[in-house]
């Protein structure tokens, strides 16, 4: 398995603060240390593509998204001239119809072949198929689910995009955007209690793929230490790509709003509004596994039942 989730030598702790949690709580991960100052961005990215490629005698296999950060990874395996296999994720029911063209299109473009695997969306939440996934990896986030259902799907090595770390400013408090939570700390724990090899942020793939972003990001005279921004936006993340080397994410289409269209079909069938009833069946089971400070795992449909009350 290639990711950073149990280091043999943490450097850094990381500790990212929530507005709706008090002082003292906090979630940490740690990452592993690196030699030296990284490279930049994009040939960080290629190096990480051709380590994990030389690692695995199975097929390395993109979940590819045609979203931001997946055009980014997409285009570090293309340039690292390794063998990979692709997916896309077609949700039954057209929810995410705009999507999965972009995507196409894009793998078509450059003479791509992929899989396309189809998810009956609706039958998975109704069916309470979503709540096996949540139940054996801690999965606090429903939409995470459908997550660990793709990667069941794929033979090989499942690879997926994700977010660059980076500091940043959150009511005048610094943080680290783009280190997993605890909803998505699932991924990791999907490969470690399954033996799988995978890489479920490759935006970390290894410590100095994970720190170059940042180091770009500071190099540039508009950020300092003494000054990091409030938020990264679409529009930041895109510029800072740009300035890190990489250029097939200039052809990223809208902002996907798939589970939104989930939602309203949700609140057609329940009677609900504005993705109530979404929230009441399928995230509120989910976030009453969570204690203050810790996950609670639980084992059978019996102890869910219990839990909720049934």
């Amino acid at each position: 398995m290639f990711n950073l989730s149990k280091p043999k030598k943490p450097f850094h702790k990381l500790f990212l603060n929530y507005p709706d949690v008090t002082e003292g709580d906090v979630f940490v991960t740690e990452l592993a240390c690196i030699d030296g100052d990284p490279l930049a961005p994009h040939l960080e990215a290629v190096n990480a593509v051709k380590i994990l490629s030389k690692k695995s005698s199975l097929p390395l296999h993109l979940c590819f998204s045609g979203g931001l950060h997946s055009l980014v990874m997409l285009e570090a395996f293309l340039k690292a001239e390794v063998s990979f296999d692709i997916s896309v994720l077609e949700f039954s029911g057209g929810f995410n119809d705009g999507e999965v063209a972009f995507a196409k299109e894009v793998l078509e473009s450059l003479g791509l072949s992929y899989k396309v695997i189809d998810l009956p969306i609706v039958d998975f939440f109704l069916s309470g198929k979503f709540y096996d996934y949540s139940l054996n990896y801690g999965c606090l986030g429903p939409e995470t689910t459908v997550v660990l259902w793709m990667f069941d799907q794929i033979h090989g090595v499942p690879i997926l995009g994700s977010a660059p770390m980076l500091p940043g400013v959150f009511n005048g408090q610094k943080y680290w955007r783009g280190v997993p939570d605890e909803n998505l700390s699932c991924l990791w724990r999907y490969f470690e209690k399954t033996g799988r090899e995978g890489v479920p942020f490759f935006q970390l793939a290894t410590p100095g793929l994970a720190a170059s972003f940042s180091h770009q990001m500071l190099s540039n005279s508009e950020y300092s230490l003494g000054h990091l921004p409030d938020t990264w936006g679409r529009s930041e993340l895109m510029q800072l790509y740009s300035e890190s080397g990489f250029s097939m994410h200039t052809q990223v289409g809208k902002k996907s709003y798939a589970f939104d269209r989930l939602r309203h079909h949700f609140d057609f069938l329940f009677d609900g509004k504005n993705g109530y009833s979404f929230t009441r069946l399928f995230r509120v089971p989910l976030e009453r596994l969570q204690r203050k400070h810790e996950m609670v795992h639980l084992r059978t449909h019996d102890s869910l039942d219990r839990m909720l009350g049934l």
